[in-house]
């Protein structure tokens, strides 16, 4: 059965052996999760998603080719183009963990920052899209043995995660 529970603080100091996150397909990677990436690890897992062509609902395995300051081991981008709904892209992503025989992933709240409003309404819908995918997958796959949603510095979102997934 998997575990899912919901943190607060620093998606790349939570143990996990991949870390997901939505990218776009035209390299601009600069959001907050694109970041943190960055100031932990430099660019070598983006690196690996320049190394081809991307679109829309793609996802790319970059596993850890190097020691670096996170918690996490590789990075499982999902390639977000705004076109399809949340719960669509999370659960490409929960899929293709569940196919690549993960067990722990670790999740940020996706759309919620830079990308707020643009194509869910509110937060609130883009958090509700984002447990609908995630209690879907775990109702479905019961390899992965956790499932991390890492809300960071908003105690209002993870308050709403923690009610819609049903976790204390």
């Amino acid at each position: 059965m998997t575990h899912v529970e919901v943190l607060s603080g620093d998606i790349t100091q939570v143990s996990a052996e991949a870390l997901i996150t939505a990218i776009n397909s035209e390299g601009m990677w600069f959001g907050g999760i694109d970041g943190a990436i960055r100031r932990c690890a430099g660019g070598v897992f983006h690196s690996q998603a320049a190394l081809n062509p991307l679109s829309d609902g793609e996802t790319v395995f970059a596993p850890s080719e190097r020691k670096h300051g996170g918690s996490f081991e590789s990075v499982l981008f999902v390639v977000d183009d705004l076109r399809r709904p949340l719960c669509d892209i999370v659960a490409i992503a929960l899929q293709e963990a569940e196919r690549l025989r993960l067990s722990s992933v670790t999740l940020p709240t996706i759309r919620t920052g830079v990308m707020a409003g643009i194509y869910e309404p509110t937060v609130r819908a883009a958090l509700d899209e984002m447990a609908t995918a995630i209690l879907q997958f775990v109702a479905t796959s019961p390899q992965m043995r956790q499932i991390s949603v890492v809300v960071y510095n908003d105690e209002t979102s993870m308050q709403h995660l923690k009610k819609v997934l049903q976790v204390s």
